[in-house]
């Protein structure tokens, strides 16, 4: 896990789990980055704006879901 994210390292990929709240606050540090494959994990995300929001990346979206049942 990476806590903090500095301008000169590249990854493969970045998954971005954060709060909805949290992701604006995020994205110019994203932008910064030498990472080309941003995806965004989460459920009340907005594709559009996040994708426009990072021109230069390759945007993607995940959506974590849990099961279970009760006993």
């Amino acid at each position: 896990m990476v806590t903090e994210l500095a301008p000169n390292v590249r990854y493969d990929v970045i998954f971005v789990v954060l709060r909805y709240t949290q992701l604006d606050s995020a994205l110019e540090t994203l932008r910064a980055n030498q990472t080309k494959n941003i995806v965004f994990v989460g459920n009340n995300v907005q594709a559009r704006a996040l994708a426009a929001a990072l021109p230069e990346k390759n945007v993607l979206f995940a959506f974590a879901l849990s099961a279970g049942h009760e006993t």
